[in-house]
């Protein structure tokens, strides 16, 4: 008797947590508003996705995973790695540590677009990644938020290899008068 509990509170676990089982009536509004709000740069730390509105996190839990999803989600992975590589000219491991651990992120931001990308099983996944996803869905890149952000990253990706080009030949300058000495 107690097979069939456990049996029957695994079949309502799984049927629970699928995600046929989300709804499209969940309004997409608070996680649309969190999107065009973001900033992750305000604080001065963007180093990691800040906590994320309970109402954000029901939409994330509970709404069908369609287009409008998927994109503000990835707006606001886009804008957190353009904040990064702005800041700190890289990006940075987006799960905490519990992920490791449990294979779930506290983070629903973070989970939700882990859950859809299935792209966040590696041993280090920085925010980058999402131009990884972005790649591999190319509909996505039309969109006007999503473009403008591409822009921007690839204009700071030009900066970084050009001052890493210059402090590439500075050491080599530098390699040379040491060994004319």
């Amino acid at each position: 008797m107690i097979y069939i509990r456990l049996v029957s509170t695994t079949v309502a676990f799984a049927l629970l947590t699928t995600p046929s089982c989300r709804n499209k009536e969940v309004s997409i509004e608070p996680l649309k508003h969190f999107a065009s709000t973001f900033n992750p740069g305000k604080t001065g730390n963007c180093t990691g996705m800040p906590a994320v509105p309970d109402d954000v996190t029901y939409v994330l839990e509970n709404r069908e995973i369609d287009f409008e999803y998927k994109k503000y989600v990835v707006i606001c992975m886009i804008k957190l790695y353009d904040c990064q590589l702005h800041n700190h000219h890289q990006g940075y491991e987006i799960r905490d540590r519990s992920f490791h651990f449990f294979g779930e992120e506290k983070n629903s931001l973070i989970n939700a677009f882990c859950k859809f990308s299935k792209m966040c099983g590696g041993e280090l996944v920085t925010t980058d990644i999402v131009l990884d996803w972005l790649e591999k869905n190319k509909n996505f890149k039309e969109e006007k938020d999503i473009c403008g952000r591409l822009d921007s990253i690839q204009v700071r990706h030009e900066q970084l290899v050009e001052m890493w080009k210059l402090t590439e030949s500075m050491n080599e300058v530098q390699t040379d008068s040491v060994q004319v000495k």
